[in-house]
């Protein structure tokens, strides 16, 4: 199990509440949110960024990042 520390939940603008996660990358071992601007391949490590907590915030309820 992974010791990553507590991460709230978000509220989404229009009242959707969500649950991030760290993921724990095993070709480099990082330990990231990983966030993609979704669509088509969004769940893709190609599209995705791995990131800290304030990026995946901001990214997530300002600019509509999955």
């Amino acid at each position: 199990m992974l010791q990553t520390g507590y991460t709230p939940n978000l509220t989404l603008a229009h009242g959707t509440e969500i649950f991030p996660v760290q993921m724990k990358r095993r070709d480099t071992g990082v330990i990231a949110f990983r966030i993609s601007p979704g669509g088509t391949g969004g769940n893709t490590l190609a599209a995705s960024e791995e990131v800290d907590e304030d990026t995946m915030t901001r990214k997530v309820l300002e600019e509509g990042y999955a």
